[in-house]
């Protein structure tokens, strides 16, 4: 009986050691599941999203101390961040020679300055960890950028189509307020508010508020996924476009610019779902310097 001779084993290589086969680049493309090779699956990915994002983060705190009238409204973080740094100070500088403990607020503002420089090394360190682990790569900034680029340019056009789908784009014929928001910040204030408005309002509204509303509805509500993802869309970018008419700051209410909002908030939304939040945080904030800068 004739029997298959093994090949000899390389007495060389340790036991149980087996030969790694060579991948192909056509055998890449047939399984891009790897985030290394696929950069739709990389940039979806939560943690990845969270670090292309924190330099936008960054940005929009330092320039608001460089800029006047870019705050966002929804921002919660610059300004417990700065109430947080004051409280700090107060516990450790020394006291005058009448007993108090005076912090000027250069010292507050030198110190949040640290803050963010600090963060930026974190950053930093994070990308690098990530690189070297090979779930990280440079090149998904300059792609993650045009996408977001192509999605901000076609924008308003497919925000004013989904009004028209149901009548409601002849509200925008209505005289009233305008959607750029006339009268508001200009120039490099209008590009920091732009960036606080992509990073923030995409926090709250889209990975806060979206995320949390579409768990509530399908725990506690019973609803099936399909039913819980399309209320929490709809109630979200309902009270994303409402709070842009609240309080002294707000705009003057105009059903045209409300109802523009909110079809814009559903499409962020659809953008958020899709193709992940780092995707949907750039395209709302190039969008938003399309309007206000070049407007």
């Amino acid at each position: 009986m004739l029997q298959r001779r093994r090949p000899a084993s390389d007495p060389s290589r340790p036991p149980g050691h087996t030969e790694r086969q060579t991948v192909s680049l056509l055998d890449k493309v047939r399984n891009p599941g790897e985030p290394e090779q696929d950069y739709f699956a990389a940039s979806r990915e939560l943690s990845t999203s969270v670090v292309l994002v924190a330099p936008l983060l960054v940005a929009y705190q330092v320039g608001i101390l460089l800029v006047d009238n870019a705050n966002n409204g929804v921002d919660f973080i610059s300004g417990g961040l700065v109430r947080l740094l004051q409280w700090v100070l107060l516990q450790v500088m020394p006291a005058d020679a009448s007993g108090r403990v005076v912090v000027e607020p250069e010292q507050v503002y030198q110190a949040y300055l640290g803050v963010n420089f600090v963060l930026l090394a974190v950053i930093a360190v994070a990308i690098w960890r990530l690189r070297k682990r090979g779930h990280f790569r440079m090149n998904l900034w300059p792609k993650l950028l045009l996408e977001s680029s192509i999605y901000a340019l076609l924008f308003g056009g497919v925000v004013t189509s989904m009004m028209s789908v149901f009548g409601l784009d002849r509200l925008l014929l209505i005289g009233g307020p305008e959607l750029a928001a006339g009268g508001g910040p200009e120039g490099w204030s209008a590009v920091v508010a732009s960036i606080g408005a992509g990073v923030h309002e995409e926090i709250v509204f889209r990975l806060g508020l979206l995320s949390g509303l579409f768990y509530l509805l399908k725990r506690f509500a019973r609803q099936p996924p399909v039913v819980a993802g399309a209320l929490a869309i709809l109630l979200s970018s309902a009270i994303f476009s409402a709070v842009h008419h609240i309080g002294p700051v707000g705009d003057p209410f105009g059903f045209g610019v409300f109802f523009y909002r909110l079809f814009a908030g559903v499409l962020l939304a659809l953008i958020f779902q899709v193709r992940g939040f780092a995707v949907a945080v750039y395209t709302h904030a190039l969008y938003d310097v399309l309007v206000m800068v070049f407007r």
